[in-house]
């Protein structure tokens, strides 16, 4: 998902500054047109000596000058919308970023806290286990006395209780945790 809005992201800045490329190109092209011009109309001025041929090439030039200011108006404000609508892209790109580590953030917690639990769960799962095989033990040792395999004058106590002494019958039954 990253990388495809990324790969978007990049697709439309491409697209942005190709336009803006393009554009530069035009203005460039006009400029030498104007260049053209404006020496194809010198030139004719300098061949051509009469006071009316004058004033029909100045006439000339002053239209070739407004068209050509014309021309960078409507340039100048395409240029500027298209710097708006880059920038505009450019927000939206910063706004998908911040997102997009947020989102990085929230799983990088998400694992750690399953991390923790996993191991939690297991350090659980051990403990049982082993009181369960402690239980099991007790139950056959005293599944084997009845059989009369292995006897003793008096029955053992479970695991637990083997610490405490055999004349200890009071309320002190504290449980030790392995």
């Amino acid at each position: 998902m990253r990388a495809a809005g990324l790969a978007s992201s990049l697709r439309l800045l491409l697209v942005d500054i190709a336009c803006n490329v393009r554009l530069s190109e035009e203005a460039t092209h006009v400029s030498q047109h104007f260049g053209v011009l404006t020496i194809e109309l010198s030139s004719c001025a300098c061949m051509k000596r009469s006071a009316d041929v004058r004033q029909d090439g100045r006439t000339l030039d002053d239209v070739q000058t407004l068209r050509f200011n014309e021309f960078r108006k409507g340039f100048l404000a395409h240029s500027a919308a298209a710097t708006a609508d880059s920038m505009d892209f450019r927000k939206q790109f910063r706004a998908l970023n911040a997102k997009v580590t947020s989102l990085d953030e929230q799983v990088a917690a998400t694992r750690n806290d399953l991390l923790e639990f996993s191991a939690q769960a297991q350090e659980t799962l051990n403990h049982i286990t082993d009181q369960l095989s402690e239980l099991i033990a007790y139950i056959n040792r005293g599944g084997n006395d009845k059989k009369g395999e292995v006897s003793s004058s008096r029955p053992q106590p479970p695991p637990d209780d083997q610490n405490r002494g055999s004349g200890n019958t009071g309320g002190d039954n504290i449980r030790q945790q392995i």
